[in-house]
């Protein structure tokens, strides 16, 4: 997937398998200061969330950084991950190339499985691997955007309807599975300011 990521995507700054030679620019993670609200507790959110497999070993370390794991270990900047959600914002183009045709663009963004979801406590619409806004309202204020929320607050949106893309990464985790109020007040301020 790194690999992937790096062809497909020249020049952004964004990592699945961090070389070492871009070990010293990672900046360390801060837990929370309180645990998420993880709802009722079933198998599913036992396996995903407190069981010992449930966090990949060695968090932060030079192994951890360079092994290939897209669904935890992406390393890169906010700008980038901007960057990348602004194919999904501006039609699937990206510095004036189209890298999704309008029928992969449609076939990725539309909706594909919604409500409750079995492991965080939320009613959701999914798209490929996004986030829907649609009933969620944490990507801004249209319906149409979609994106994706990490654990402790980091998120990346696109708003096809604004022509907007934006992220937020951090180092002080917060207890939000989505929503962090960091992530809305931004997305306040900069809606606010178009």
């Amino acid at each position: 997937m790194g690999t992937a990521l790096r062809e497909d995507f020249p020049g952004l700054d964004l990592w699945i398998g961090l070389p070492e030679a871009e070990h010293d620019r990672v900046a360390q993670m801060k837990k929370p200061t309180s645990a998420p609200d993880l709802g009722v507790i079933d198998a599913i959110k036992r396996a995903a969330f407190l069981d010992a497999g449930s966090a990949p070993a060695g968090r932060g370390t030079a192994a951890w950084r360079t092994m290939e794991l897209p669904s935890a270990n992406l390393h890169g900047t906010a700008l980038d991950l901007a960057r990348i959600m602004a194919v999904f914002a501006d039609g699937g183009e990206l510095d004036d190339r189209t890298v999704l045709s309008p029928e992969t663009l449609a076939a990725a963004t539309r909706e594909r499985v919604r409500g409750l979801d079995r492991v965080l406590p939320f009613r959701i619409g999914w798209a490929a691997g996004l986030m829907r806004n649609e009933g969620l309202e944490m990507f801004g204020p249209n319906a149409g955007a979609l994106g994706h929320y990490g654990w402790g607050g980091s998120c990346a949106w696109a708003d096809p309807e604004a022509r907007l893309s934006g992220a937020y990464v951090m180092t002080r985790q917060s207890p939000h599975l989505i929503g962090d109020p960091r992530v809305l007040g931004l997305q306040a301020a900069l809606y606010g300011a178009a």
